[in-house]
């Protein structure tokens, strides 16, 4: 199952490479856009604002990812009618899981669950675009009980093909918490930096991972039912 759903991932990129490609450029003039205006709202101290922009950013980065998952369910199985406010649905599941698992994740005693919500919620947008979940709630609802008895197949799955990027993205997440460490103002420039590029690049990647995982689970029921 992992090999079939890994080459359903190839086959999309190399199919629609220029949508892949757009998207990276957009992911990184969101979040460079993003990072040189919260420099200057801090250096003109409203955080209050820069708050406001990380959402519209993170508002941004859900309606990239939504599209993207579309289009992946419109090629490889039968997708949901989809409009523009089914992106302002799907950002509140995503803010919700978003925090969540960065409580967890800032507590660290509690990582191990964090690793487990991510495993069983990672499929809240799959499950309402495809029409199984309808509602805002509901598709983290439809994704956690979806998801039983799969934790472990998932887990392995990303440790295949996304364990560089979850390691990277982790310690880059330890950074950012752990911000009283004293780094010379050029190091956390370059961070940042690498921070933006790497995650924009691996962003359209790491979303069609999951869909590859997502299809091959639902051409598995069928051929049982």
């Amino acid at each position: 199952m992992d090999k079939r759903a890994f080459r359903l991932v190839t086959d999309f990129m190399k199919r629609n490479w220029k949508v892949v490609l757009l998207l990276i450029v957009l992911m990184l003039g969101i979040s460079f856009g993003e990072r040189q205006l919260s420099n200057a709202l801090q250096a003109a101290d409203l955080q209050a604002i820069d708050v406001g922009i990380a959402v519209i950013r993170m508002f941004l980065q859900t309606a990239l990812s939504t599209i993207l998952v579309f289009l992946w369910h419109k090629q490889n199985d039968s997708a949901a009618s989809f409009s523009v406010t089914d992106i302002l649905k799907l950002f509140v599941p995503n803010l919700l899981v978003t925090v969540l698992l960065a409580l967890c994740v800032v507590l660290v005693v509690t990582i191990p669950l964090a690793i487990w919500l991510f495993l069983r919620l990672d499929f809240y947008m799959n499950e309402y675009i495809t029409g199984r979940a309808s509602g805002m709630f509901s598709c983290i609802r439809s994704s956690f009980r979806s998801t039983k008895g799969l934790a472990g197949k998932y887990f392995v799955y990303n440790v295949k093909y996304l364990l560089f990027y979850f390691l990277v993205e982790f310690a880059l997440s330890g950074v950012t918490i752990f911000s009283f460490l004293a780094i010379p103002e050029s190091s956390q420039l370059a961070l940042d930096v690498f921070d933006i590029v790497f995650l924009s690049v691996f962003m359209p990647y790491r979303f069609l991972i999951k869909c590859g995982f997502y299809t091959m689970r639902l051409q598995g029921q069928r051929e049982e039912a």
